[in-house]
């Protein structure tokens, strides 16, 4: 393991700085879509080394997070990104479910704009917004790690 991890204060002293970083997301582009941090891009752990490639250089510092401490995407896009040589890189291991606990408010698509008036449609993505999915409704179809931290690392 050659990058570092930070906490979420770290992240906040980061934003509020004058530093340059990346912010990457490794879950999923849907997911992205439904809530990010803000100034996050996204990056699926699935492509990050052909993207990394293209998108920074060798000493950019690279911030990458997933769902939770559960997670364990951002922790293996981390080692990737190390591997593919990349210097500066840190993994936010709280990632969204640590961020929710600041109160600072995410991005993302509105439940408007998701679910149209489909009340069903938005009382689930509450539920995966807030981490109270219950993995054995019959109605939420999800994996065991999205109950736990909304994680879908693929």
């Amino acid at each position: 393991m050659n990058y570092k991890t930070i906490t979420g204060n770290d992240l906040i002293t980061f934003m509020e700085s004058d530093q340059i970083f990346f912010l990457v997301d490794v879950l999923s582009r849907e997911h992205y879509v439904q809530e990010h941090i803000p100034g996050a891009i996204s990056i699926p752990f699935e492509e990050i080394g052909h993207q990394a490639k293209q998108m920074f250089k060798k000493d950019d510092m690279i911030i990458v997070y997933c769902a939770s401490f559960a997670c364990q995407a951002s922790s293996l896009a981390a080692s990737k990104l190390v591997a593919f040589g990349f210097n500066n890189v840190y993994e936010y291991e709280g990632g969204l479910k640590d961020y929710k606990i600041t109160d600072l408010p995410l991005e993302g698509s509105s439940l408007e704009e998701v679910c149209g008036e489909d009340a069903e449609c938005k009382r689930f993505i509450k539920q995966v917004r807030y981490n109270t999915v219950d993995p054995d409704s019959p109605s939420v179809i999800c994996d065991e790690n999205a109950a736990e931290g909304g994680c879908d690392c693929g």
